[in-house]
């Protein structure tokens, strides 16, 4: 095998790696501290349920209805969930645990308005659902959330009928 002198000592570094052993203790270096950055409002409409899927997981389809947000992004911001949006939730036999996958549109209220796309995805056991995010906007104001890494802990869950309301508070991880 040729290999390039680059290669060499790129390749004993990853030999050295692949020889150590985990040693379940964090790092000094890097431990992160959540901080909360959002709140987002959630308004979802009847469910449809389009059965069972390939994995024998049940699936349901929700619209979202609308919704708000606040952030602390670029000093402050405020909106609305945009309509019209679907999400859905899994189960495996019809009950709890809830696999959960979300993808929105916030519109801030400014002048114009910047739009964020949010991509949400987790699990809700007993009614408290866990969440990871991601927002994608093109807006040069909030483009630094496009690679934040960010949690979230819904913090309100309430059915009325055929409507569901749900809010979350989001954190980012420094």
């Amino acid at each position: 095998m040729k290999f390039s002198i680059l290669a060499i000592p790129l390749l004993a570094f990853f030999t050295s790696l692949s020889d150590a052993k985990a040693t379940c203790t964090p790092s000094p270096k890097v431990t992160p501290k959540p901080q909360y950055e959002f709140s987002i409002n959630l308004t979802l409409g009847a469910g449809t349920n389009v059965g069972i899927d390939i994995y024998n997981s049940r699936q349901t389809y929700l619209p979202i209805i609308g919704g708000s947000f606040c952030a602390k992004w670029n000093g402050g911001v405020t909106g609305t969930v945009v309509s019209g949006v679907a999400n859905y939730y899994q189960t495996a036999n019809g009950t709890s645990p809830y696999k959960l996958g979300f993808e929105y549109l916030l519109q801030t209220a400014e002048y114009p308005p910047a739009s964020i796309v949010v991509r949400q995805a987790g699990w809700e056991v007993n009614f408290v659902g866990r969440t990871t995010y991601g927002f994608e906007t093109g807006d040069a104001k909030y483009r630094g959330i496009n690679t934040g890494v960010y949690i979230g802990v819904e913090t309100g869950y309430v059915v009325n009928g055929t409507t569901t309301y749900t809010s979350v508070d989001g954190y980012s991880l420094v």
